[in-house]
C-alpha cells in the first residue's frame, strides 16, 4: 500500500516536472521567435537608417553641386575631365587623319584646316541647340499641366498651361538626370541629323562625304553632344583679341601650330573651357605669326600664307 501511494506520488510529480518542462521549453521557443523577430527588426532598421543616409548624403551633394560645375563627379563617364582627354584623341587622330585626306585631295592646307574647324565648331553649335531645347521641353513636361476640359465647354482657362512655382533642387537634379541619361540614349539617332545639319551649312558638301572626314565628323557628334550634357556646357573658344590691327597670340590659351610668333596667323584647333568664362581645361592650337617693325598686319599675313605643313 505504501510502495503505491509512494509510486503514484512520483507520477504526479513526475507529471508536475514534464508539465513545467514543456512550460519552459514554451517559453524558451516564444523567446526564440521573439529573438528572431526582433533581429529581423534590427536588420530592417539598419538597412532603413543605411537608406536614409544614404538618401540625406545624396542630397547633400546634388545641393552642393548644384550649379557648381568646379566638382567633378570621379563616377561620371563624361565628367569634363574626361572628355578633354577625348578632345585631344580627335585631334590627334581623326583630325589628322581628315586633314591628310583633304590634302591628298588637292586642299590647300590652310583651305583644310579652316574646314575642319568649322565643321567642329559648326557640330558644337547644333548640338548646343538640340540639347538645350530637349531640356526645355522636358522641364517645361515635369512642371506644366495644361488644363484640356471637355470641348463642349467654355472654360475660359481651357488649353492654359498651369506652371508649378520654385521648384526644389531635387527636383531640378533629377530633372537634369533624366535630361542626361536620355540624351545619351538618343544620340545614335540623332548623330545622322547633326551630321546632316551641319553638312548643309557647307558648299563643298561632296567633300564631307569621304571617309576620314565622315569618320571626324561622327567623333565630333559624339563629342560636342556629350560636352553640352552639363548643367553649364563646356566651352570651344576660336576668338583671339587684337591689338594694334594684329592678332595676339596669348600663350596661356593656345600652343603653336608649326610656326611660333608674337602674333596670331589662324585658328587650327579651339581652346576648351570647363564652361563659357570657367576653367581652361585644354589650349588651342594657333598658327604663329611673326611681324618686323613697320610691316602691316595685312602684308605679314600675306607673306605666311605659303603652304603648311
Amino acid at each position: 500500500m505504501l510502495i503505491k501511494s509512494e509510486c503514484e506520488q512520483h507520477c504526479k510529480e513526475t507529471d508536475a516536472l514534464k508539465g513545467k518542462l514543456k512550460q519552459c521549453e514554451d517559453e524558451l521557443n516564444y523567446l526564440k521567435e521573439e529573438k528572431f523577430d526582433n533581429v529581423k527588426t534590427i536588420i530592417g532598421l539598419r538597412k532603413e537608417k543605411e537608406e536614409l543616409l544614404n538618401r540625406l548624403s545624396k542630397i547633400a551633394s546634388d545641393r552642393l553641386k548644384h550649379d557648381n560645375t568646379d566638382i567633378a563627379d570621379l563616377s561620371d563617364a563624361i565628367r569634363p575631365t574626361k572628355l578633354a582627354e577625348k578632345m585631344s584623341e580627335l585631334y590627334d587622330n581623326q583630325w589628322t587623319s581628315a586633314f591628310d585626306e583633304w590634302k591628298t585631295n588637292g586642299a590647300v592646307d590652310e583651305d583644310a584646316i579652316d574646314m575642319l574647324l568649322k565643321i567642329l565648331m559648326e557640330t558644337n553649335q547644333v548640338s548646343k541647340e538640340m540639347t538645350l531645347n530637349h531640356y526645355q521641353k522636358l522641364k517645361e513636361a515635369c512642371t506644366c499641366f495644361e488644363y484640356s476640359p471637355s470641348e463642349d465647354t467654355d472654360d475660359k482657362d481651357k488649353g492654359k498651361k498651369i506652371t508649378k512655382g520654385k521648384i526644389s533642387i531635387e527636383m531640378q537634379q533629377d530633372i537634369k538626370s533624366i535630361w542626361r541619361e536620355s540624351s545619351k540614349k538618343v544620340l545614335k539617332k540623332v548623330s545622322p541629323i547633326i551630321g546632316k545639319k551641319v553638312a548643309e551649312k557647307f558648299e563643298k558638301f561632296p567633300l564631307l562625304q569621304m571617309r576620314e572626314t565622315k569618320l571626324y565628323m561622327n567623333e565630333c557628334v559624339d563629342l560636342c553632344w556629350m560636352m553640352n550634357l552639363h548643367q553649364k556646357p563646356m566651352h570651344l573658344d576660336i576668338s583671339v583679341q587684337d591689338r594694334d590691327g594684329y592678332k595676339s597670340f596669348d600663350t596661356e590659351k593656345f600652343r603653336p601650330y608649326t610656326k611660333t610668333g608674337q602674333h596670331v596667323d589662324f585658328v587650327v584647333w579651339p581652346a576648351l573651357y570647363l564652361f563659357d568664362g570657367g576653367s581652361l581645361l585644354q589650349k588651342g592650337v594657333a598658327q604663329g605669326l611673326k611681324v618686323e617693325k613697320g610691316t602691316s598686319a595685312q602684308s605679314a599675313q600675306e607673306h605666311s600664307s605659303t603652304p603648311h605643313s
